[in-house]
């Protein structure tokens, strides 16, 4: 049954307004409203998904945008935020791929600037990456201390 599209229409407006305001939990607040109207709709979807990345809510933002990415192979916005939430939960290897899929995706569409921004967040994960802390090594020289006799 299809859902009621003055709702769907003014729960969508309420979210864009709230976003672009940052009041996240407002705008995802909204774009929950929408989604119940018409679940499977893209636009509410992503605002929900956009939402969900600002309120730090990364899985579930991650979850939105692979299913988006997965009807729309070629939006640009999706791999962008899959990308960057990949990056916010620490899965930098993730975030690297994603950011050369975005930046091969850009190069398609023949949009250099595009481009080199993509390929600019490859550097910079990927120097995430190598900067790392690593464990400590351990001390290769003897560091055993006597053991006290017994008194």
């Amino acid at each position: 049954m299809p859902g009621n599209r003055a709702l769907y229409d003014r729960a969508m407006e309420q979210s864009r307004e709230a976003a672009r305001q940052k009041n996240w939990e407002e705008a995802l607040k909204q774009a929950v409203r929408a989604l119940q109207e018409f679940p499977q709709d893209a636009d509410a979807r992503s605002s929900a998904a956009v939402a969900l990345f600002n309120t730090g809510k990364y899985p579930q933002a991650l979850q939105i945008l692979d299913e988006l990415r997965a009807n729309d192979t070629h939006n640009p916005f999706f791999l962008e935020y899959i990308a960057r939430t990949h990056e916010q939960i620490g899965n930098t290897t993730q975030a690297v791929a994603a950011y050369t899929q975005l930046a091969d995706l850009q190069q398609d569409r023949r949009l250099p600037a595009k481009t080199i921004e993509a390929l600019r967040e490859v550097a910079r994960a990927t120097a995430a990456l190598t900067r790392r802390p690593r464990m400590p090594r351990p001390h290769c020289g003897s560091t055993r201390t006597a053991a006290k006799p017994k008194s």
